[in-house]
């Protein structure tokens, strides 16, 4: 015999517990990883209750696209792509979506330093970057 399955996400208690890090952390700023999906609790959701509460100041993903899916959905928290970026093309997709980008090698510096001509005059007219400490946002 078979029993569904089923999970409710509890916004409210998630927002509980980012606030219960940010009492432990002080003026730290709080990373929340919101990749796979949220933890299965539906990243947009997810997302759009931190942004809205301010119950964290950083959005975390794995992938580029994670982070494209919450820029299509409107969310404008910093976003950083927890894994190592390889190749030109996600490099040039997570520039445009102003994510910001996880440096771990030679090789990620690498594709950072080669981005095309055209992706770096797309994120002139389109973003911001911070130099001092390389933050990239929507202009």
């Amino acid at each position: 015999m078979s029993y569904p399955t089923t999970a409710h996400t509890l916004l409210d208690n998630i927002e509980a517990n980012l606030r219960g890090v940010r009492a432990r952390v002080g003026d730290r700023q709080v990373l929340a990883a919101v990749k796979a999906n949220g933890y299965g609790h539906g990243a947009v959701a997810v997302a759009a209750m931190i942004e809205q509460r301010r119950a964290a100041d950083w959005l975390g993903v794995a992938t580029v696209d994670e982070g494209r899916q919450l820029r299509r959905a409107g969310i404008g928290l910093p976003i950083l792509k927890l894994s190592p970026t390889r190749g030109l093309d996600e490099v040039g997709r997570a520039l445009i979506s102003a994510l910001t980008l996880t440096v771990v090698d030679e090789a990620s510096v690498e594709a950072m330093a080669f981005a095309s001509d055209a992706e770096r005059s797309l994120l002139l007219e389109t973003h911001h970057l911070d130099l001092r400490d390389a933050t990239l946002w929507t202009a």
